[in-house]
């Protein structure tokens, strides 16, 4: 999450992002961007500062504007595994991004998914490199 509120204030100082089982906010806004009918669809409301109390809506709305960014989205990678306890809401989040930069192994939310996910991650950015 930090590595994504990150380059949502500071937009073009990250050439890449390589997220582990990111954790994107608590269920409640969640719950709001599956009843609105998804990401595209949800309404942030007026942009606030990143507070305690302000810091999920505001990072879904920068994971938003990411269909304005396709430098963003073909430059971020994520895995997590299919027992993840966050796969809902990264689920939210990986329409997104194009397939093969998206992963999803068997496990669940510790390193013995982690790094094996690290490596599978670190292999397909290398050959979208080499292409």
């Amino acid at each position: 999450m930090g590595a994504l509120l990150y380059d949502s204030q500071y937009p073009g100082q990250i050439d890449g992002l390589l997220l582990l089982s990111p954790y994107l906010g608590d269920d409640a806004i969640h719950e709001q961007i599956r009843q609105a009918g998804g990401l595209a669809a949800w309404q942030a409301g007026p942009p606030q500062a990143i507070g305690a109390d302000t810091f999920q809506r505001e990072l879904w709305r920068a994971l938003q504007s990411w269909s304005q960014r396709p430098q963003r989205t073909g430059s971020t990678w994520i895995a997590y595994g299919a027992d993840e306890p966050f796969r809902q809401s990264i689920e939210l989040m990986t329409p997104l991004l194009p397939a093969d930069l998206v992963v999803m192994l068997p496990g669940r939310h510790n390193w013995t998914l982690w790094k094996p996910a690290m490596r599978e991650l670190l292999e397909r950015e290398k050959g979208l490199r080499e292409l």
